[in-house]
């Protein structure tokens, strides 16, 4: 139970570390838009494209932590992981740029032609239920990626996902949308101190939140391998993990899309 709440404290660690980026970004981008006259949808949300591979680090303490022994060190594996994959997280934060900027800007203006035309309403039924399938395969990108070095291979399987377990990845979108609507609606109907309280609040839980609730749904689908036969040293990357932990000098190692502790480190420490 101790190791348990330890490995809880260190996540949500990471996810502060996360949370307190993402702030800072999406908040520069914010004031960005409101000095240059720009202030809209596209211009606030580029905070996720620079916030895009802090998420890696967050993402690869989440994954690493059911592993931990005690010895993790959450700064250094949240670096670790943004370092070998801010390439392919900043390539998924440009697409969820473009998808979170042009869902609320169609949304938003299909809403205000179907008062004009109620005709407009099947264009805004066709288009949130697009945009709802983006979503849920977005939910599932940062969790491929952790395995996967190229961004076709993590679209393509974040949508095969989405289509082979629909209702799984659909009831673990639609429970981080509530949680986000739950939040704006405190947000929109606050005032004053509130709001202010509810703004923070959100931005330092709802990564962390959201982050949870995509791994508890959808970790299933993605980082469980199938039970086997302990493979001798050769044929599980021994070697390999030698050659790399001799030219490392981190006390972590990636290998094989894992995380794992430099041996090396460990053999020092013992001396």
């Amino acid at each position: 139970m101790e190791r348990r709440g330890t490995r809880f404290g260190k996540i949500i660690a990471a996810g502060l570390l996360f949370s307190l980026s993402f702030a800072l970004l999406t908040g520069a981008a914010a004031l960005a838009g409101r000095l240059s006259g720009y202030n809209n949808i596209f211009v606030r949300a580029l905070g996720i494209i620079f916030a895009a591979p802090l998420y890696a680090g967050f993402v690869g303490v989440v994954k690493q932590s059911p592993e931990d022994d005690g010895s993790l060190s959450v700064v250094r594996l949240f670096f670790a992981s943004v370092a070998k994959k801010w390439k392919l997280f900043s390539l998924l934060g440009i697409a969820a740029y473009l998808v979170t900027a042009c869902s609320f800007f169609a949304v938003f203006y299909y809403s205000v032609l179907v008062g004009d035309n109620p005709l407009f309403i099947i264009a805004l039924a066709a288009y949130s239920l697009f945009a709802q399938l983006l979503l849920m395969a977005l939910m599932l990108t940062p969790l491929f990626a952790m395995d996967e070095n190229r961004f076709r291979d993590v679209i393509a399987r974040s949508f095969r996902a989405v289509f082979s377990n629909f209702p799984r990845v659909l009831l673990a979108a639609l429970s981080a949308e509530l949680l986000c609507a739950a939040a704006a609606a405190g947000f929109w109907f606050s005032g004053g101190v509130l709001r202010r309280l509810i703004a923070a609040a959100a931005f330092l839980i709802l990564p962390t939140a959201v982050t949870l609730i995509d791994v508890l749904f959808l970790s299933p689908l993605v980082w469980e391998k199938p039970e086997r036969e302990p493979a001798p040293p050769e044929e599980d990357g021994g070697e390999r993990l030698a050659e790399l932990a001799a030219e490392s000098d981190s006390d972590y190692i990636f290998i094989n899309g894992r995380t794992v502790k430099n041996p090396n480190k460990g053999k020092g420490a013992g001396e």
